[in-house]
């Protein structure tokens, strides 16, 4: 603990002198990153491969739950249309779907292909879709 400390001869020396301010910063990151190959060296090797091996497996988990409660869902949901389908058909109101709805239908469902891509999107196009159909529902209940 009696040796003092020495900057390391740099090309940087010879260049203009920092600011303290900046030299700070540079002996900052350096123990940073000296603290990080000290803890690094505590660890062996297996448990930061077993580590990495526990992240991906965590992450595959929950990927495989949310896999599986969206299919279930998706079942429930196609279950409970098909039988609100032939509830209605007898039903004094009921009118059959025209080539509109069907396309709307179409492509919200056609935008579900994408949904592990751009999760956000496909959200916002299907309730873009549903919308739209709910207002042209309404605006032809209203001409009949």
């Amino acid at each position: 603990m009696t040796e003092e400390y020495q900057e390391p001869a740099t090309e940087e020396t010879n260049a203009e002198p920092k600011s303290p301010l900046n030299q700070f910063i540079t002996h900052q990151r350096k123990a940073a990153e000296e603290a990080g190959k000290a803890f690094a060296a505590l660890l062996p090797p297996e448990f930061r491969t077993h580590g990495r091996a526990a992240k991906e497996e965590f992450l595959t988990s929950f990927k495989v739950l949310v896999d599986g409660v969206s299919a279930a869902v998706d079942r429930e949901m196609k279950r409970s249309q098909s039988g609100t389908y032939f509830a209605g058909r007898n039903q004094p109101d009921h009118r059959a779907l025209d080539a509109v709805a069907l396309a709307l239908l179409a492509a919200g469902a056609a935008a579900l292909v994408f949904r592990r891509q751009y999760p956000g999107w496909v959200l916002i196009f299907a309730q873009g879709i549903t919308l739209l159909y709910v207002i042209l529902e309404r605006n032809r209940s209203r001409v009949i």
